[in-house]
């Protein structure tokens, strides 16, 4: 089966064991007793008594390459569910939720604060050397991590991800991601190491869309007795919009965004031009797919790679890379989604916690790989644009914290 992984977004992983699993195995995952245990997955198969030097639990998901939370069970041998980003909140609002919270941990609203504040229960926070300045001072009521982090984000200018390890990252993309490509994605040449790179071969596929496109953004702050109106445009007459309304005049297409009730960390100028910068352009999303490839054990969602397709002009010059004896020149482009198969090889775990009897309970691990069904579907590599917001299964509706938290991915392409 799969797993797979969003950037600042709900994955999710589905696993199919053999139907002559036996039942011993198959009592270890017993939803009604272990659900929203962990299904772990390591990059090869190691006998847990092998798995770190002290075979201790944190040993264990240090060498992670997957860790999603188990949820649902679909049939007798086929178990499924979202990935760690649902202990910030699941896609219902329900989760660790916050009773009332105004600037962060101390009320000043700085960063680290914020910080504090949106690490979810049980991760420990993974402090950086770059700490934005600034304050955001807002109150929430009644929410979940996850609805708070939306708007942190987008007002800091920082990203986050979550580990097996059980760490929140949090800070500025370079110190949250690699921003030095370590893979190469190239269609139609040799594929293998190089002394720095890795390369992998796939088919590549474009997908385009107007669904966000803008003309104008109206961004509203202050309050709604007495708003605050900030403009953005580019200033192109009517005769310069290439897109036309039904009669052949220029399309409107003004977006509104209402922001009131907090202290923005900048001007209300500065947001509207953020939020039209994002939406003034075609929507570009681009994703390679292969059965011979898998580079999830160098790149993470939210590195950058090179990609390289002179037929489809995904070339730089200003980008000269050194490549198996000769030069290529690619692009530089962000991974925003990633689904890979699991494949045999890998090995794969259910982590759960067991009830001894007394206050505390003891972590346990069930080693499934035996008995796992392999799978052959090809790995799917989403760069580009972000994927449109959506939760596990798919089913929570955009809001204005969905715009506002991706506000900053302006340029996720850098040609």
């Amino acid at each position: 089966m799969t797993f797979s992984e969003r950037l600042m977004n709900y994955g999710e992983w589905r696993l199919r064991l053999r139907p002559d699993t036996p039942l011993n195995i198959l009592g270890t995952l017993d939803l009604d007793r272990f659900g929203f245990g962990h299904i772990v997955i390591l990059p090869t198969w190691q006998k847990l008594n092998e798995i770190g030097s002290g075979y201790t639990d944190a040993d264990r998901r240090a060498k992670a390459r997957y860790m999603g939370v188990y949820r649902s069970r679909d049939s007798e041998f086929e178990f499924s569910g979202p990935g760690l980003p649902f202990w910030l909140g699941d896609e219902d609002g329900k989760g660790d939720t916050i009773a009332s919270i105004t600037g962060g941990a101390t009320g000043s609203g700085t960063f680290l604060q914020w910080a504090v504040s949106c690490t979810p229960a049980g991760f420990d926070y993974d402090v950086l050397p770059t700490a934005p300045g600034g304050a955001y001072i807002k109150l929430y009521e009644r929410v979940t991590r996850r609805e708070i982090l939306n708007d942190v984000v987008s007002r800091f200018g920082v990203e986050w991800k979550m580990t097996p390890d059980f760490k929140f990252h949090f800070g500025v993309i370079d110190e949250v991601f690699e921003t030095t490509p370590r893979a190469a994605i190239v269609r139609n040449m040799g594929v293998g190491h190089d002394t720095h790179l890795q390369a992998v071969a796939g088919e590549f596929d474009i997908e385009q869309d107007l669904e966000d496109w803008t003309r104008q953004v109206d961004y509203y702050t202050g309050t709604e007795a007495s708003p605050t109106i900030s403009t953005a445009n580019s200033g192109a007459g009517a005769a310069d919009i290439p897109y036309r309304n039904v009669d052949g005049t220029a399309i409107p297409m003004t977006r509104i965004i209402e922001d009131f009730g907090d202290t923005p960390t900048s001007s209300g100028a500065t947001l509207a031009a953020a939020q039209f910068g994002r939406f003034n352009r075609i929507r570009q999303q681009l994703t390679a797919v292969s059965t011979g490839f898998d580079i999830g054990d160098r790149v993470s969602v939210g590195d950058f790679v090179w990609l390289y397709d002179p037929a489809r002009n995904l070339v730089n010059l200003a980008n000269e890379v050194p490549y198996r004896g000769g030069v290529i020149w690619p692009v530089k482009i962000r991974c925003t989604g990633m689904t890979s198969p699991i494949r045999k090889g890998m090995g794969v775990y259910f982590r759960r916690w067991i009830d001894n009897n007394t206050s505390t309970w003891d972590v346990d691990w069930v080693d499934l790989t035996e008995w796992v069904e392999w799978d052959r579907e090809s790995t799917r590599v989403e760069m580009g644009d972000l994927p449109r917001p959506v939760s596990y299964r798919s089913n929570v509706t955009r809001d204005r914290r969905d715009v506002q938290a991706q506000s900053r991915y302006l340029n996720s392409i850098i040609l």
